[in-house]
């Protein structure tokens, strides 16, 4: 049900959606899943890679950052073998990425932090045209939505992606920009420090912040 939810959901944005078959609470940083992650990256060859931050409420989002920095890193080594995502045939391996992934790590849940403070951005990007069709896509997660609404008794799901949304936007300073959302730009060791959002989106859509 969660797989075809997701897939309907990326169909909204015209985009492609691929499940790697790991079930939720077992994601873990270990050789296996990186080698999975491997295999999807070397597929598509991304020019991008967004992922959760390092450090966030619940272990699966933080072992998934860990996965997509170092899947991302292997996926341009060429004795660094690849599996499949569990349950795909691959006729043949793919070959090793030409060059890392700019990595972006996205706003965690809420903006909140473990400790109870306030994520911080390095960029954020104007999304308040399409904010309704980020809603229809969120919504389109619907046995999520049900059951967290079931929990705090209001659609708590969708008021908590647009509230988000108005506090990044206040960083633009500007009446115009009503949504926005949050990236904190990952500039380790090899991989791309160009400002790659910039680049695709222009200034008119994103601001870069000072560093802190």
């Amino acid at each position: 049900l969660r797989r075809k939810e997701a897939a309907a959901s990326a169909a909204l944005l015209g985009a492609g959606y691929t499940c790697l078959g790991i079930p939720d609470l077992t994601i873990a940083h270990t050789e296996r899943h990186k080698r999975i992650v491997t295999g999807l990256l070397r597929a598509v060859h991304p020019d991008l890679l967004i992922t959760h931050p390092p450090v966030d409420y619940m272990a699966d989002h933080e072992q998934t950052s860990y996965l997509a920095r170092d899947a991302a890193f292997g996926s341009t080594i060429p004795n660094w073998r690849a599996l499949p995502p569990i349950g795909v045939r691959a006729r043949r391996p793919a070959p090793p990425c030409a060059a890392l992934p700019a990595l972006l790590y996205a706003d965690p849940i809420d903006l909140a932090t473990p400790e109870g403070g306030r994520a911080t951005a390095r960029q954020v990007v104007d999304i308040s045209s399409v904010i309704d069709q980020k809603a229809a896509m969120l919504a389109a997660h619907a046995s999520q939505r049900e059951w967290l609404h079931q929990q705090h008794g209001e659609d708590e799901y969708l008021h908590w992606m647009r509230r988000v949304g108005v506090e990044r936007a206040r960083l633009f300073r500007k009446k115009t920009v009503t949504h926005a959302e949050g990236f904190v730009p990952y500039h380790g060791h090899a991989f791309p420090r160009h400002d790659v959002l910039t680049q695709a989106l222009g200034t008119r859509l994103v601001k870069t912040l000072p560093a802190r």
